[in-house]
């Protein structure tokens, strides 16, 4: 087997039986920050840490590839909110555990009798913030890297990157 991504125990690759290979691949992250007026009425911006992470993946499922659509989306919507790290290839991504949050089927083609025979599933996902309501770090979640935490260095680099 030829595992291009894998996510709580559901893989995604190539087997001798079926071909479950993402189509597509997106990963976005930001950086939170905080207008502040200093006593002497200077503005300045803080960086309070990083935003919630996101990841979006896609592939098709067919009975012509060795996957039943419907099923693989029914599959999908149970293990929705669980949390994993999200491993392509065989690199861990993401600097937190990711949450399925959200399970779509969609490009569908189906027989006259409901039959869905083709499909493309999206599935999105987000991990923690380390940024708390309050500006502070979150515990969030630990990942198996353990866990979550931002350098000073690694602020003064989105300071810097947020001046240019």
């Amino acid at each position: 087997m030829s595992i291009q991504a894998q996510w709580n125990n559901e893989k995604f690759g190539i087997t001798a039986s079926s071909l479950k290979n993402l189509e597509s691949f997106e990963i976005s992250c930001g950086i939170v920050t905080e207008e502040q007026e200093s006593s002497n009425k200077v503005k300045k911006t803080v960086v309070k840490g990083y935003a919630a992470e996101e990841l979006k993946i896609s592939y098709n499922a067919g009975f012509v590839v060795g996957t039943d659509p419907r099923q693989e989306f029914e599959d999908f919507k149970k293990i929705a909110g669980m949390q994993d790290n999200f491993y392509l290839g065989n690199v861990n991504v993401g600097r937190t555990q990711f949450e399925l949050d959200e399970v779509q089927l969609s490009d569908t083609q189906m027989d006259t009798n409901g039959r869905v025979f083709s499909g493309k599933i999206s599935l999105s996902f987000t991990g923690d913030s380390n940024v708390s309501s309050k500006g502070s770090k979150s515990k969030g979640k630990s990942s198996k890297k353990g866990g979550l935490s931002i350098t000073q260095a690694e602020i003064d680099a989105m300071k810097a990157r947020n001046k240019k």
